[in-house]
Formats: C-alpha cells, sequence, structure tokens
C-alpha cells in the first residue's frame, strides 16, 4: 500500500516536471518567433523607405532637368549643393546650400533647408551636388544624395545616384537643348545642315 502512494506521488512530480519544460520550451519558441517576425517587419520598412528614397532622388534630378530646360537659365555653378524648389510647378528655383564636407553629409543632413525634405513627413533630405569643374564628365556630373533616419533608431539610411547631364549646346546658328524630344533634334539637325551648306543626304527637307 505505501509502495503505491510513492509510485503515485512520484508520478505527479514527473507530470509537474514535464510542463515546466513544456512551458519553458515554448516561451523560447514564442520569444524566437518574436524576434523573426520583428527583425521581418524593421526589413520591409527599411526595403519600402529605400524604394521611396530612390523615386525621391530620382525625382529630383527629373525636377533638375526641367529647370535647365527653361529658357534663360543658368545651371548652378560647379562645385555646389543645392535642392530644386517646385513649390510653385509653373517656375522651379534652385535652393544653394551652404557647402558641406561630403565626409559630414550623414550627420549634417538634419539642418539643411526644410525645403529640401521630401516624401512621408519630409523625413528624407534630397539635395544634389554638381562636381567640381574639369573634364567634360566630371563638369556635368551631379549626384543626388538622400539621407533620413533609419528605422532601426541607430545612424542613417542613405541612397547616393550619379547622373550626368549635359547642357545646351549654343552657337550663332542654332540652340540645340539636349532635353527636348529626338524629333526636335533630327528638325534642327536639318536647319544646320542648310545653314552650313552641307549636302542633306538621307534628310528630309
Amino acid at each position: 500500500m505505501r509502495l503505491k502512494k510513492l509510485t503515485k506521488l512520484n508520478s505527479k512530480g514527473d507530470t509537474i516536471l514535464e510542463v515546466l519544460i513544456s512551458v519553458a520550451i515554448l516561451s523560447l519558441i514564442l520569444t524566437s518567433s518574436f524576434a523573426l517576425t520583428n527583425r521581418s517587419s524593421i526589413a520591409n520598412r527599411q526595403a519600402a523607405e529605400r524604394g521611396e528614397a530612390s523615386k525621391l532622388g530620382q525625382s529630383e534630378l527629373e525636377k533638375l532637368k526641367y529647370y535647365l530646360s527653361s529658357p534663360g537659365i543658368t545651371a548652378p555653378s560647379n562645385n555646389s549643393f543645392f535642392c530644386v524648389d517646385t513649390s510653385n510647378p509653373v517656375s522651379p528655383t534652385i535652393v544653394l546650400l551652404p557647402m558641406i564636407n561630403p565626409t559630414n553629409i550623414d550627420t549634417l543632413y538634419n539642418s539643411i533647408d526644410n525645403r529640401c525634405k521630401k516624401g512621408t513627413d519630409s523625413r528624407y533630405a534630397t539635395f544634389i551636388y554638381r562636381e567640381p569643374s574639369g573634364s567634360e564628365e566630371a563638369t556635368n556630373t551631379y549626384t543626388t544624395y538622400v539621407r533620413w533616419d533609419s528605422v532601426t533608431g541607430r545612424g542613417t539610411d542613405k541612397i547616393n545616384l550619379v547622373h550626368r547631364l549635359y547642357p545646351d549646346i549654343s552657337s550663332s546658328l542654332v540652340t540645340i537643348n539636349y532635353f527636348r524630344p529626338i524629333a526636335t533634334l533630327l528638325q534642327y539637325s536639318t536647319t544646320i545642315i542648310t545653314q552650313l551648306g552641307i549636302p542633306r543626304i538621307g534628310v528630309a527637307p
């Protein structure tokens, strides 16, 4: 009889131990799942923000193209930082920024002109740097910088887009705008050939 009671007590003890082990394993699984879900959520948000930042950088370039294609416009000087303000779509303007040491961009971007902050909640500092004058490639090279606070709360996320834009070519004969459609360029090429007296072989009058 006594042996039977001891067996029952031992059986209860084993059952409690198994429950505690099961709870510990379940807690570990839930904790790991939460951590993985949180990481996945952060990664998805970072990807979404990077996509938005890339679109804003491309948009800033398109605004610059539109600004440069306007008549009587002078391109921003070399070795300068700026952004394009399109609060008035009919008449975009260049917002010149103080000279920034490229090594300090990631720490100073929050202090730039508010007109250069774009996107959701104006969280993306978007501005352009025109390279110093030199070769034709360097003179016409523009780097678009996009900076924003990382969703992780640590540091800065960033995108740099490098573009090469060529200005108008002017002469006493005609002005060709490189940003105009190709059909317009062909029309101007006919005009140049006519005025220079070159036979218009294969060119419609």
